[in-house]
């Protein structure tokens, strides 16, 4: 049996009873004239830097929808030739944000049918992650997890091995960047990469106030209207307040599903916390606002970028 997990940016994988082998970049390199695929993965990933005109970068997947039906049974077929070496089709677990439809379930179920799985089985991720971030889910406490990636946050109430509340909101690391994109060309009338957007992102961004001297730093694009190079002074102030809103949206869905906690397990989330992953949880000040909001302990996970991945191994073991 494989784990896989095919998430807006990493594509990761495991053969059951080992720890993740593969992890990819989700993406698909294509022509844009033919709409032959050109690339998948590392190899789609070497053209962020520059493509060219006739090439199309596309990430086919995004808070659970499929957006490229094409691209991401591609990225697909190539986790089982990399998983995979027998003829025989292999039985599938996958990694899917909270709260899926019927109708997206069937939807990745056939996906994966069609790239050569042969059984599948989906898994909610932060049931994944509770596993994932070290739980002991053999005990029925109930827990709030919160998996935070590139293109979604799905958030969870969890006991034990079942979900009692759950959300996905499309809140994740991309729309962060996209909105830095957008606030610096307002803001500035300067054009920066989604990867400059990124660099802000980590360097800057404090989901609380700092008493001490705001930090700052240069940024370089090109001018909205002459196109020409120019140079900004941007500070950690102006970071918090062009992603403001997303905070925002943050606290609401935590304070929607924590409203939705029983007596019984609003007691076990004094004793449990929080436990926060995936890649986007990494951003500095974000666990400590979420301790701020709730009055929970935010507790520390090992390598939280592949909590989902490793914690669905463990569910098929």
């Amino acid at each position: 049996m494989l784990a896989l997990e095919l998430g807006s940016s990493w594509l990761r994988g495991a053969r059951r009873g080992e720890t993740p082998t593969l992890s990819v970049p989700s993406l698909v390199a294509r022509d844009a004239n033919s709409l032959k695929e050109i690339a998948l993965g590392e190899e789609a990933a070497q053209f962020r830097s520059g493509s060219p005109a006739a090439l199309q970068l596309i990430a086919p997947v995004r808070a659970g929808r499929i957006l490229d039906w094409a691209g991401a049974r591609s990225l697909l077929k190539l986790a089982l030739t990399r998983l995979h070496k027998k003829r025989s089709k292999p039985r599938v677990a996958m990694v899917v944000p909270a709260q899926l439809s019927l109708v997206q379930r069937r939807a990745w179920k056939q996906l994966a049918s069609e790239a050569g799985a042969g059984q599948v089985e989906l898994v909610e991720a932060p049931l994944c992650a509770a596993a994932g971030c070290g739980c002991d889910v053999t005990r029925p406490l109930g827990r709030l997890v919160m998996d935070w990636g590139g293109g979604s946050l799905s958030l969870g109430l969890v006991a034990g091995k079942q979900m009692l509340a759950g959300e996905c909101l499309e809140l994740g690391g991309l729309d962060i960047d996209a909105a830095l994109v957008r606030w610096v060309r307002q803001q500035f009338g300067i054009l920066v990469s989604p990867a400059q957007a990124e660099d802000i992102k980590i360097s800057m961004l404090t989901a609380l106030a700092r008493a001490q001297t705001p930090r700052h730093m240069e940024i370089t694009g090109f001018g909205a209207i002459d196109g020409l190079p120019q140079t900004q002074e941007i500070t950690e102030e102006n970071v918090q307040t062009a992603l403001e809103p997303f905070l925002i949206r943050l606290r609401e869905a935590v304070l929607r599903i924590l409203g939705q906690a029983s007596p019984e397990v609003s007691g076990d989330l004094l004793e449990e916390g929080i436990w926060f992953c995936g890649g986007s949880s990494q951003l500095q000040g974000v666990a400590e606002f979420l301790e701020q909001v709730t009055g929970l302990r935010v507790l520390p996970v090992t390598s939280p970028e592949q909590a989902a991945i490793r914690g669905l191994c463990e569910w098929i073991r």
